[in-house]
């Protein structure tokens, strides 16, 4: 279960890295919902669930198998037209590519590793 958990959340981060402002959104068992959005250099990710606090473990969990280490662990609790919230909002990591600032052969350096910090 873990694989495809990891998977989606990465999907989804992918997906709010690429389109900045607009909410991506799963929905997992037993009515569990992942949000997640990035913009304006920040990160914000919250599981909801109408009429029932989602548990502190699927909080857990979700931050377990998010793409990378999120430093906020401690979830807000929201409640909005039925739904009741954890949320969370941090800086977007920024991810660059590190080159390769010589090569003896004079060929242009490449692109060798994208990472995340």
């Amino acid at each position: 279960m873990k694989g495809k958990l990891e998977q989606m959340l990465r999907d989804l981060n992918d997906a709010a890295e690429a389109k900045h402002g607009y909410v991506q959104r799963a929905a997992l068992a037993r009515g569990l919902r992942v949000d997640v959005l990035v913009n304006s250099g920040n990160t914000y990710l919250q599981i909801s669930r109408r009429g029932e606090w989602p548990s502190d473990q699927e909080w857990r969990i979700v931050l377990r198998d998010f793409p990378y280490k999120p430093p906020v662990t401690t979830p807000i609790r929201k409640m909005h037209d039925g739904r009741k919230f954890l949320t969370a909002n941090w800086e977007t990591p920024q991810k660059f590519v590190l080159d390769i600032p010589y090569r003896s052969d004079g060929e242009d350096a490449a692109s060798v590793e994208e990472t995340t910090i």
